[in-house]
């Protein structure tokens, strides 16, 4: 594989490849990498500098990073990116195009970002909340539990990842699947088998199916 997409971690990874599908990007032609291990500066660089020593190894051509914005801006983000691609490869993407091209080892590398947010939420959380397709009465109740123990109790972030949870485990999972919990309601095994409670067409992630578009070429 010449293509890869470094990502945050498992769940970041399942959803990125759920919508390689979406694209017509075979997910055996691309690696979507969790070296990373979580967002952080050491994280990041470790993971660059793997991707990195695939050039030479695999005639990797196309990087694509893929994180959340979380409560940064735009231009934090990037700058914090930035930071690591330069300290790795000595080069930095370009603002307004969000990628760069340079030269590595007799080849042209293409350098790439894309940052999660969904309606100011920077985590994959926002989109998977709007693009849950199948009935959510259980997940729906939180916020009614969230106005009964008061404001302020649980963040939105905290919330979000709660929704999530609660629709894997409880909104479409069955009482066998919940008796082995741990394998059948993570949300990376939602994503990578339960497809049809996922919309995926959804105009939502069209600015994310852009993006992984571009690993086609």
């Amino acid at each position: 594989m010449n293509k890869i997409i470094l990502v945050e971690g498992k769940d970041d990874k399942a959803f990125i490849e759920s919508m390689l599908d979406t694209v017509d990007v075979k997910v055996d032609e691309i690696e979507v990498n969790t070296e990373m291990g979580g967002l952080s500066y050491e994280g990041l660089s470790n993971a660059l500098a793997v991707a990195k020593n695939k050039i030479s190894k695999y005639g990797v051509t196309k990087i694509g990073v893929v994180i959340d914005l979380d409560d940064s801006s735009h231009e934090e983000r990037l700058a914090f990116l930035n930071e690591c691609i330069n300290n790795v490869f000595g080069v930095s993407i370009d603002a307004d195009t969000n990628h760069i091209d340079f030269a590595y080892e007799d080849l042209t590398i293409t350098l790439s970002c894309h940052f999660i947010n969904y309606e100011n939420v920077g985590e994959i959380e926002g989109y998977l909340m709007k693009i849950a397709s199948s009935n959510a009465n259980y997940s729906n109740c939180l916020s009614e539990w969230r106005k009964c123990i008061g404001d302020g109790k649980i963040s939105d972030k905290e919330f979000r990842k709660l929704w999530v949870h609660y629709y894997v485990r409880w909104d479409i999972s069955n009482d066998d699947e919940r008796k082995h919990g741990s394998k059948y309601c993570s949300l990376e095994y939602a994503l990578k088998n339960k497809k049809e409670h996922w919309d995926f067409n959804s105009d939502a992630l069209s600015t994310l199916k852009e993006y992984l578009a571009s690993f086609k070429v």
